[in-house]
């Protein structure tokens, strides 16, 4: 008898709690967050700072410093906090956002994303998908653990990205850069998107509840500083995974 790899038998039951899901569509989603809904101004040495953007077409410029009458310097439009353009038009409204550019003492720069999901599930994706469509191409990919292998660890998914832009007047420019998440709802925690969802799904049918669930990201240039993407993330994940579980003192024991 053929034997099915075990990513077989997670599609399999995938499949089957995705048919039962549609008969619980109603559940509720539980405003009650088990994670906090915001980034740190401080990270241990890194020092956050917020990012606006503008939404017109015609400039999309991204700021570090808020103007006060927050409309952008450049065209006048206004200024929007911590959402891109795609973003706002991508995902759905009942979707949260957070979002901080963080430097060190030596000038390395990070930046971290925080989106918690709403009811629709397209809240959260893969990140692969939105990266390719931004011209990104995945020269790496690996899930690395940090923290040791205790209660403390926390596994982060890893993709090292590149991508070259044409600038004007003819001239290349090539850019390489790491890209690190995960996902949490404050009592689990997986780099996984099919896992994920499996716990999102379970939860449904058999909890009758829809917990928010967080994707985390951390993004940067590889070589910032001299430094290499496991010595950046590895400094400042095991922080911020520890920040944001401070709202959900309570949810190992069921909320």
């Amino acid at each position: 008898m053929k034997k099915f790899a075990p990513d077989m038998f997670v599609l399999a039951a995938l499949g089957i709690l995705f048919v039962l899901v549609r008969e619980f569509s109603s559940v509720p989603l539980d405003h009650v967050s088990c994670l906090e809904t915001d980034l740190p101004h401080e990270l241990g040495g890194w020092v956050g700072r917020d990012v606006f953007f503008c939404h017109n077409e015609m400039c999309l410029r991204e700021l570090e410093t808020e103007t006060p009458d927050m409309s952008c310097p450049y065209c006048g439009q206004p200024l929007v906090k911590g959402w891109s353009l795609a973003e706002k038009r991508q995902l759905p409204p009942d979707t949260w956002l957070a979002r901080r550019k963080y430097r060190n003492a030596e000038g390395a720069e990070v930046t971290v994303t925080l989106v918690l999901s709403g009811m629709e599930q397209v809240s959260l994706h893969r990140p692969q998908m939105c990266l390719a469509g931004q011209g990104f191409d995945m020269v790496g990919e690996k899930t690395v653990r940090f923290g040791g292998n205790g209660r403390e660890s926390l596994d982060i998914r890893l993709l090292e990205i590149h991508r070259r832009s044409q600038m004007p007047y003819g001239s290349r420019m090539e850019w390489s850069g790491y890209y690190a998440y995960w996902f949490t709802d404050g009592r689990h925690v997986t780099p996984y998107h099919l896992v994920r969802m499996f716990y999102a799904a379970s939860d449904r049918i058999f909890a009758g509840k829809a917990p928010r669930w967080a994707y985390v990201a951390i993004s940067g240039s590889i070589g910032d500083k001299g430094r290499i993407p496991e010595e950046t993330v590895g400094e400042i994940a095991l922080l911020l995974h520890r920040y944001l579980l401070r709202a959900g003192a309570g949810c190992e024991d069921g909320r």
